[in-house]
């Protein structure tokens, strides 16, 4: 939803966007619009139990116990303190801990729901995930949310999830170096350092939740011209169901006190097992404008799904800020039409004695901080930030710049360099593998469609 990039540098994957009718509707209160909950999420973040170990194979540790795990909640790194400890010319044998952690849960399944998703808002650098003694799937990248569908898999009594996560060094052959970054002058915790949770939905058509774990929902401001602003929300819906069925999809602007500013519905018809996109437009009359330090004004989109009885089954909520913004190669950075100096830090999401695994209250003081010193623009350095990091920026009025981990030596990495190779000549003739180069525009999908 948020313009923290200032160009969409890649494309969003396309969908079939349906050519139904758009009703834009009066202004005024709509409380239903704004009352409903509709899914669920339910925290996993208590009472995991915890080894770091290289040597456990998966087998062993889908069956493993015993006094070396210990209990820990998320998040969670092994390198909260060593990593901020060691310096960079101290030997490698000395340095933080790398390799693999495993982390093991046993929670109950949450009552109701039509559909079930375990998100993990961060896991680095690769996780393996099992539930019940089956795999799940791997995700590699180690800033980035991702999920899992477990529909059909929780069983009625105890589940047991199980993560292996690996912060490794890259060495030659290893799987690690086609996952950026491959160096830094930062270090790369590891663990489960951001929130784990269990998702469900009520009924089987739902906003799309395995769209690289984006909310399905992607608004932006299209034009803002004759004391008007033109709003453009995509939803991607999914039918998880075995039978077609129709449904509508429903938006509400608020504007800062809660009042709808503006509203529209669309109907869509969607077959069993398929995604659709649903595009509709919002005409925003004299919009108060999102304008950084000096007024960071923020309406609240609330897009709701709902049946053929006109029932809400999904919700989605989300901050949007009217504005727009552009670079020129002489005179720098406006936004909204006016020149405005960027003067900033780069900001890192480590925390003393915490490394990675930090939670609102630290991000809180950083960005609090950051905000004390008269800054006005924040680099995301040099990765994918949590969410709630750009929600909170764009809030305190934070122009941001927000990147991948494509950093340091990656074109020139030995990993890549010809058999008998010079390294004066590695810009020239080193090989990039195709799946180190699907590895970065794989990372950088998922930060445009979980920070849009």
């Amino acid at each position: 939803m948020k313009q923290f990039s200032f160009a969409k540098t890649i494309p969003l994957a396309l969908a079939l966007s349906l050519a139904l009718p758009v009703i834009p509707c009066a202004h005024g209160a709509n409380p239903a619009l704004n009352a409903v909950e509709v899914r669920t999420t339910t925290p996993l973040l208590q009472s995991w139990k915890f080894v770091q170990d290289d040597a456990l194979s998966d087998d062993a540790a889908l069956v493993a116990s015993g006094a070396a795990w210990q209990t820990v909640s998320l998040p969670h790194t092994w390198n909260g303190s060593d990593a901020a400890s060691t310096a960079q010319t101290t030997p490698a044998s000395k340095q933080y801990k790398r390799g693999r952690g495993w982390y093991r849960l046993e929670f109950d399944k949450p009552s109701g729901g039509a559909t079930q998703w375990l998100q993990f808002d961060g896991a680095s650098i690769v996780a393996d995930v099992w539930l019940n003694g089956k795999k799940l799937g791997q995700h590699k990248g180690a800033f980035t949310a991702f999920r899992f569908d477990v529909t059909g898999k929780l069983l009625a009594g105890k589940n047991v999830l199980l993560v292996k996560t690996d912060n490794s060094a890259p060495t030659t052959g290893s799987d690690l170096t086609a996952i950026a970054p491959l160096s830094g002058d930062f270090n790369m915790s590891g663990g489960l350092y951001r929130d784990v949770s269990l998702i469900a939905t009520p009924h089987a058509a739902h906003f799309a939740l395995d769209d690289l774990g984006s909310s399905g929902i992607f608004a932006r401001t299209t034009a803002i011209t004759g004391g008007k602003a033109m709003l453009s929300v995509r939803a991607k819906l999914n039918n998880d169901a075995r039978q077609d069925g129709k449904v509508s999809v429903h938006l509400a602007l608020l504007d800062h006190n809660g009042k709808q500013v503006q509203r529209a519905q669309k109907s869509v018809a969607i077959k069993a097992g398929a995604r659709v996109e649903a595009s509709q437009q919002l005409v925003v009359p004299q919009p108060h404008l999102w304008q950084g330090m000096d007024d960071p004004y923020l309406y609240k989109l609330v897009v709701e799904l709902r049946d053929k009885a006109g029932v809400t089954i999904d919700k989605v909520v989300q901050d949007i800020g009217i504005r727009q913004m552009r670079f020129d190669a002489d005179k720098g950075f406006f936004l909204n039409g006016k020149l405005t100096p960027l003067h900033g830090v780069s900001l890192h999401q480590d925390y003393i004695d915490k490394g990675w695994a930090i939670g609102k209250a630290e991000i809180d003081e950083s960005l609090g901080l950051i905000k004390e010193l008269g800054a006005n623009t924040i680099r995301l350095a040099h990765y994918p930030h949590s969410r709630y990091t750009a929600e909170l920026a764009d809030r305190l009025g934070f122009v941001v710049w927000a990147e991948i981990p494509f950093v340091d030596r990656s074109l020139t990495s030995e990993f890549f360099f010809l058999p008998s190779q010079p390294v004066s000549d590695c810009r020239k003739t080193s090989v990039v593998p195709p799946q180190f180069s699907a590895n970065l525009k794989l990372q950088l999908q998922e930060l445009v469609r979980q920070q849009y």
